[in-house]
């Protein structure tokens, strides 16, 4: 660094107002940092619909499992009330037998 340099920087910093020239070169260091967090944060937006992509086909899968199992589910609750009624009646005769013939079944 040469002392004119020394002396510009010196001087910048110790000035109170900032001249238009380092306004302008702080804007352009500004707008090209600013252009590179845009840029990582569309490959993150990006990143992010991928991934919000693959969400929706795995609630699709989880959805129609869900519907498998619920209609398992009615057929085999339809199957119990079939069968309880099924023990409901011979409960039912059992008991009727009982009260019948309580001599005949000691």
């Amino acid at each position: 660094m040469t002392i004119d340099q020394l002396k510009r920087h010196v001087d910048r910093r110790l000035r109170a107002k900032a001249d238009k020239t380092d306004v302008r070169r702080l804007e352009r260091k500004m707008e090209a940092r600013f252009g590179k967090m845009n840029a990582r944060f569309g490959r993150v937006d990006a990143r992010l619909d991928t991934i919000d992509a693959r969400l929706a086909s795995h609630d699709q899968r989880f959805d129609s499992i869900d519907d498998k199992l619920n209609s398992i589910l009615k057929v085999l609750h339809a199957h119990y009330v079939h069968h309880q009624r099924a023990l409901d009646k011979h409960e039912h005769r059992l008991g009727d037998l009982e009260r019948r013939h309580p001599a005949d079944l000691q």
